[in-house]
């Protein structure tokens, strides 16, 4: 079981995190700001991070180098989730250390082939779904049963 530190500020999308990595066999600790963020990361060495970059109080990257001080980062991967534009944002990913970027608005497909990607290039096991999806029906893609 992959233990990751989802730090959000927007509470809608930080239980979204935590039910979708949830049913993905992650074990998520949730914070809301940095401040709680790298308190949880104290409790539980994590084995991915995944943080907004626009938090109350201090910021992502402050948060970033907390953690990379206190040995977490590098150890666990980071993914950087952001609304600013696409330059700028990656500018401040590469300098916090983040293994990627991800800008919102995106879909919870996405994020999680990035997680699976970002896992597999740090040598963790990509996670898989707790339960199978039931069979496809024999249809064809325009066909209706």
């Amino acid at each position: 079981m992959v233990r990751t530190l989802v730090i959000e500020d927007r509470l809608s999308l930080l239980r979204l995190y935590q039910t979708v990595l949830g049913q993905r066999n992650h074990d998520v600790a949730v914070a809301p700001a940095g401040e709680a963020g790298l308190g949880a990361a104290s409790r539980g060495r994590p084995d991915l991070v995944i943080m907004d970059l626009l938090l109350p109080g201090i910021t992502g990257a402050e948060v970033a180098q907390k953690l990379t001080e206190a040995g977490i980062l590098p150890a666990a991967p980071l993914i950087v989730t952001t609304g600013l534009p696409g330059g700028e944002a990656r500018a401040i990913a590469v300098s916090m250390g983040a293994s990627a970027l991800l800008v919102k608005p995106f879909d919870m497909i996405t994020m999680l082939a990035l997680v699976d990607e970002v896992l597999s290039k740090s040598g963790q096991q990509p996670t898989a779904p707790q339960a199978k999806l039931p069979p496809t029906p024999p249809y064809g893609p325009h066909q209706l049963p």
